[in-house]
């Protein structure tokens, strides 16, 4: 495996292992509860395996759950 220098943009067709962190603060107000996304592992369940990332109704990120 070749380690590349840290990017902030992936080109069609490269791939990377990414770790996301959800902000709470995002979630909050009243009755705010602990925020859970599930997921499974791609080769598990194909539905509960793809990830889309939005923002201000725009896809940033599209990807596969791997474990």
């Amino acid at each position: 495996m070749m380690m590349l220098p840290l990017s902030r943009v992936l080109t069609k067709g490269t791939s990377a292992e990414v770790q996301i962190a959800i902000r709470q603060a995002l979630f909050g107000g009243p009755g705010a509860r602990s925020t859970v996304i599930p997921l499974e592992p791609f080769s598990t369940n194909k539905e509960m395996g793809r990830i889309l990332i939005r923002r201000n109704g725009e896809t940033i990120c599209a990807g596969k759950c791997t474990h």
